[in-house]
């Protein structure tokens, strides 16, 4: 019988990468490495042990023992492109699918991934589906979904940094697709009141990026924080409805106490449990906009975020959240993650 699944469903620059290698130094785990990535389209046997290595470092990357990507290098078929079952719109034109019967093509995938594990714990982390964990909830009722957040203003200071040491803007690019692709959607709807989104297909992914790149300059600093600002918190309240834990990974690097905690909830619920004592994060004492501009484009992302979400919904996901996070109104750090000291 295939092991209980375990999806990680975060955001960019969350630390995921760092949770997933925790998780892969189990023997007893198949864990994947963005299942969705955009890239898998392109691999091969040839190229997959040099895919998403260029810059590991630049992004501040734990050292791995393997590359990205190994889990995948069995499946590939010789003189093909691509992981079997895998498809473009995986990616980001599916961003917001969250209905049980949606998306069989999805499911397929999936289920390929987990069947190839065989008796070990097939481990996903995701970097694109922090809106689509009501699919995964429904469609794997045995599987653990575990969200990972991190103060969303360090977070994009994180985007911000890259940027300005690399040039990467790739994280920024990513976050302005997935929303423009899925305009009409409900949960994204409101935020056309506010600036213009774009929905832009191509048969290749390069070319969405490139017109993508093009259409973020024009965006202003401000009008970037709303579009990742919003997404953030669309994406804390669809997984307070709908993970079954959340982690803070502000709280994991910090505070042993709440490492214990996490590490106790694994551990009644599987046999192999990581060691997180080494988790490390990040924390800016600057940040790329003044803090009382911040404040009034997350207040008024919670205003639009009203529009988005029955208030019965809205109510119930408030209710679900951890002490300490956003809450209508509340713009500023202390409606947030927890405080600096």
């Amino acid at each position: 019988m295939t092991q209980r699944p375990i999806f990680i469903h975060a955001l960019f620059r969350t630390g995921s990468t760092y949770v997933w290698n925790k998780f892969r130094m189990l023997p007893d785990h198949v864990c994947y490495y963005e299942p969705f990535h955009q890239l898998l389209t392109k691999v091969t046997r040839d190229n997959i042990q040099d895919a998403l290595t260029r810059n590991f470092k630049a992004v501040g990357h734990p050292d791995l023992d393997r590359h990205y990507l190994q889990e995948y290098e069995q499946l590939l078929d010789p003189g093909r492109t691509g992981v079997p079952h895998f498809r473009k719109e995986l990616s980001f034109d599916w961003f917001c699918q969250s209905g049980a019967d949606e998306c069989p093509d999805q499911k397929e995938y999936v289920d390929f991934l987990i069947q190839a594990c065989g008796e070990k714990v097939p481990l996903f982390q995701f970097n694109r589906t922090a809106l689509r964990s009501a699919w995964f909830k429904a469609n794997y009722p045995r599987a653990l979904n575990l969200y990972l957040y991190r103060d969303p203003r360090d977070q994009w200071q994180s985007y911000a940094g890259i940027k300005a040491r690399t040039g990467y803007d790739v994280f920024f690019l990513m976050d302005v697709l997935a929303l423009s692709k899925n305009r009409d959607h409900p949960l994204v709807r409101p935020l056309r009141s506010e600036l213009p989104l774009l929905k832009y297909c191509a048969a290749e992914y390069s070319e969405e990026e490139a017109l993508y790149r093009i259409l973020y300059h024009a965006y202003s600093e401000e009008e970037k924080y709303l579009i990742f600002y919003y997404l953030w918190l669309q994406a804390l309240l669809e997984n307070a409805l709908h993970a079954d834990t959340m982690w803070d990974i502000n709280e994991l690097a910090a505070n042993p106490e709440y490492r214990g905690r996490v590490q106790q909830w694994l551990g009644e619920r599987q046999a192999a449990v990581p060691d997180f004592a080494d988790c490390r994060i990040t924390r800016y004492s600057t940040l790329p906009l003044p803090l009382d501009v911040m404040a009034g484009i997350e207040d008024l992302a919670w205003e639009l975020i009203c529009r988005s979400r029955p208030q019965e919904t809205l109510q119930d996901a408030l209710g679900r959240l951890p002490a300490g996070i956003a809450g209508p109104g509340r713009g500023g750090r202390e409606g947030h993650a927890p405080k600096r000291a």
